[in-house]
Formats: structure tokens, sequence, C-alpha cells
């Protein structure tokens, strides 16, 4: 992850890059089929978030 932020009990997990990301207090980030690729993340607090690596 370059240049980005995570906030106490977030998680990532399967995913290849996370660039100038804000990912917010016990959001989760996880790998999903056959989405867009994310390049950048706002996330708030207790999101849940599935993107393609």
């Amino acid at each position: 992850m370059e240049y980005s932020i995570l906030m106490p009990g977030a998680s990532i997990d399967g995913v290849g890059r996370i660039e100038r990301s804000l990912i917010g207090h016990d959001a989760e980030v996880t790998r999903a089929p056959d989405t867009p690729r994310a390049h950048r993340l706002v996330l708030g607090d207790h999101s849940k978030v599935q993107i393609s690596s």
C-alpha cells in the first residue's frame, strides 16, 4: 500500500496494490471475483469492500 492510511482494526486481504487510500476503523477490503480494479479508496468506519487484485 503506497501512501495509504489504515485506521485501527482495518484489514486488507488478498488484494494486490492500493494507492493513496484512507481505510476507516474496522473496515475490511478483500478480493472479489470479476469486479473492476480500484486504485484509490476512501472508506468510512466499519465498511466492507471487495475489489479485484
